[in-house]
């Protein structure tokens, strides 16, 4: 059964860098990036709004990316 289209729903490729090798991170290009939660409270380490996916590209030279599982987790929870 497929799901119902919703709000936020996206039929795009998300642009991730080598998901065949393993690396799920966005592209610069990609349509998930500030795509995700607008609510401050779910902004990217960065400042940004959140983006779609488990990892978040990274849009300022000072932000710090999650550089572990867990540290990714933290941040959903």
């Amino acid at each position: 059964m497929s799901p119902s289209p919703g709000a936020g729903e996206l039929h795009l490729d998300p642009e991730l860098a080598d998901p065949h090798a393993g690396d799920y991170s966005l592209t610069a290009i990609s349509p998930c990036i500030d795509a995700g939660n607008p609510d401050a409270q779910f902004n990217d380490p960065d400042g940004t709004r959140d983006d779609m996916g488990a990892l978040f590209h990274c849009q300022s030279a000072s932000a710090v990316e999650p550089t572990s599982w867990g540290r990714v987790k933290t941040l959903f929870r």
